[in-house]
């Protein structure tokens, strides 16, 4: 198996995909009179009416004699498809004639990816964060810094900085204060302090100021123990390090305690004839007054390099060592093919395409052969990874398929080779293996179960290269915004409304909650009732469900729920999330609900989908009572009887619906014309 190049020229992050054959099954029933067909010739036929299943038309000759002198001892039977006019004038399908006089037909319809009923969206927390700052709504504290306002929130500034929570509601003289003064530190650096707790990311600035910005926020975040925010600060000026800045840079992080940007500093100023250029800078002067001691360790660890180094030939030219340093980024997509013989008798040189995903920053798919990329390869399946970028765009990028195992799900042993060479990829060039997997062989293997097999594609693309050092000197940890709200949320602090739900009580923070939810907004900060109340009661909805909500509200996410308890969960969540207007956790649970749909939910699921104008959980529980021998053991039931009485209109619909489907699975008998 070798890696082979494909230009469309001539050839015209992780995730997952599969390729499913779309098909309709049907059957039509013929009744011969055999003493009155008999004797009519061999090769002549009797054409059958035409008829529809598997939502096309067809119709039958029968051979009564054999359709040629080879089969004249036989009676023969040939399956003809009848397009009426604007139809497609090729329809690939299988079928099969029985004793019974049964013609069963499959038609096998374009190759896609399962439907996507539900799509839910990214995190939202940030931006509504970022929103409850810019609007100032509930802020209930002041900041004057450099002659400018600032209006926040104590509990969102104090769930993200210790030094915060102290200042606004320990002991600290700013407890009761509606302002707080800050004298020693300039607006911009204060907002962008202020974007980073409410949204944990900051935000842009021009490029002659992002060395300057990324010093002062340094200083701010040591100043209020934003750890996250140090690092980043850390990180950014690491990158920077030259001539002009490092003994600035040294000189900060000796004085913030940040033991990775010191030792990038160190290493910089030790690298051959650098120090002897930055003695000669101002910042230099500034490094001497600022950290004597710094500069004598410094100089004791030059004397120590050069004492111990070899006179070699390289060391008496002046020579140094570096590293060639690609930056990669990996990615894989796992694709499953579950209709390995339907697609099996597409044709030589014809694919299937899986769904797009994205690795190292571009997207990708990946084309399958089922019969072999040409006649070469007629017996064998192929596959190509092609990229889905722009025609100016090229990557170069290492890339394995390999089988996965079906039981496990664990990589095999088979895995392509040639995977440490990297290729040129583009609009027009892509790569793959012409000679994947003997097709005759690969039938015999474990890895086609269940007339399905799965492969993953690995992709490693190639970022810059560049001679580098290749020591990390600051690892960046991953958002804690969430995190810093559940903790908030679990502590109570700052609480200033109170839900009593049932039997529980739960403390809360009116500007989160209105950030969340425009009817929490409504209620605590609009018009309505609960605008000046420091309870609010609850009366038709579960403690627990409420809990999950303030939950989701505060961190974006579900807690765990035990397997028993899931779906009415996302029943009772999904009611809440419409009530409140939370859009994306009503998402979420509509997409668990379309994943659990079952002859014991569907009705229930059904009903609330049309309840709450939900129109991809409504299809996804359509599909469900459609497929053939559902619905009729749905009928029978007490939801059926309750769906009919409260909802007459959707049960029309349902009816509407299933009609289409069941001409298409089932045919009329018809008589022969002679």
């Amino acid at each position: 198996m070798s890696l082979a190049d494909h230009s469309s020229a001539a050839a015209a992050g992780d995730s997952t995909s599969a390729f499913v054959s779309d098909t309709i099954t049907g059957w039509h029933v013929l009744k011969i009179d055999n003493s009155a067909t008999k004797g009519l010739g061999v090769g002549n036929s009797i054409d059958t009416d035409p008829f529809t299943t598997a939502g096309q038309r067809w119709y039958i000759q029968y051979f009564p004699d054999g359709f040629d002198n080879d089969n004249a001892d036989w009676v023969s039977f040939y399956l003809f498809y009848d397009p009426k006019h604007g139809e497609d004038d090729e329809v690939r399908a299988r079928f099969t004639f029985s004793l019974l006089d049964l013609c069963v037909v499959t038609v096998v319809k374009a190759a896609s990816t399962p439907k996507q009923f539900v799509i839910v969206p990214p995190s939202d927390l940030h931006r509504d964060l970022e929103c409850l700052l810019s609007s100032g709504e509930g802020a209930d504290v002041t900041f004057e810094v450099s002659g400018e306002l600032f209006k926040a929130h104590r509990n969102v500034l104090a769930a993200r900085s210790s030094v915060f929570r102290a200042q606004l509601f320990g002991s600290m003289k700013e407890k009761t204060a509606q302002c707080v003064q800050i004298s020693d530190m300039e607006a911009q650096v204060f907002r962008a302090l202020l974007d980073f707790m409410y949204t944990d990311s900051l935000p842009a600035v021009g490029a002659g100021e992002e060395i300057a910005m990324a010093q002062h926020l340094l200083v701010a975040a040591d100043r209020y123990d934003l750890k996250r925010l140090k690092l980043i600060c850390d990180d950014k000026l690491c990158r920077h390090i030259d001539k002009s800045t490092v003994s600035t840079t040294l000189v900060l992080a000796e004085q913030h305690s940040c033991h990775g940007l010191k030792e990038a500093c160190t290493e910089f100023l030790l690298s051959p004839g650098i120090l002897k250029d930055v003695m000669e800078t101002d910042g230099y002067d500034h490094l001497m007054k600022s950290c004597p001691s710094l500069v004598d360790e410094l100089v004791a660890v030059l004397s120590t390099i050069r004492a111990q180094a070899k006179m070699s030939p390289a060391a008496i030219c002046g020579g140094s060592t570096s590293s060639i340093v690609s930056d990669t980024e990996t990615g894989w997509h796992v694709l499953k093919v579950e209709c390995y013989s339907a697609l099996k008798g597409l044709g030589v040189g014809k694919f299937v395409e899986s769904s797009a995903f994205d690795a190292g920053g571009h997207r990708w798919y990946i084309k399958y052969y089922p019969d072999g990329y040409d006649q070469k390869y007629k017996d064998c399946i192929s596959f190509y990874l092609c990229a889905d970028n722009y025609p100016d765009v090229e990557v170069r990028a290492r890339f394995k398929i390999s089988l996965l195992d079906p039981n496990s799900m664990t990589d095999s042993d088979y895995v392509t080779d040639q995977y440490e060479v990297a290729q040129i990829f583009n609009c027009s060039q892509s790569w793959g293996y012409e000679e994947y997997f003997e097709r005759e062989e690969f039938e015999k293997t474990k890895y086609l179960k269940d007339d399905c097999f799965i492969v993953r594609c690995e992709v490693i693309v190639i970022k810059d290269v560049s001679a580098t050092a290749t020591e990390q000197f600051i690892v960046m940890p991953p958002s804690g915004l969430h995190q810093d709200l559940g903790r908030l949320l679990s502590s109570g602090e700052g609480a200033d409304v109170t839900f009593e739900v049932s039997d529980g009580l739960f403390k809360a923070h009116r500007n989160i909650l209105a950030s969340r939810s425009p009817v929490f907004r409504a209620e605590l900060f609009g018009s309505m009732k609960d605008k000046t109340m420091e309870r609010v009661v609850i009366s038709d909805m579960e403690a627990r469900v409420f809990e999950a909500l303030l939950h989701f509200v505060y961190t974006d996410s579900l807690p765990a729920f035990g397997k028993e308890e899931q779906a009415v969960m996302a029943q009772n969540l999904f009611i809440a999330a419409d009530r409140y207007d939370l859009k994306r956790l009503k998402l979420i649970c509509e997409d668990r609900l379309c994943h659990n749909i079952d002859r014991s939910t569907v009705m229930a699921t059904l009903t609330l989908a049309e309840q709450h104008g939900c129109q991809g959980l409504k299809e996804a529980c359509v599909m469900f009572l459609v497929t053939p021998g559902i619905l009729k053991d749905m009928m029978g039931t007490d939801e059926y009887d309750r769906l009919r009485k409260n909802r007459p209109s959707l049960v029309d619909e349902l009816v509407v619906e299933l009609a289409p489907k069941r001409i298409r699975l089932w045919s009329n008998k018809i008589s022969l014309r002679f």
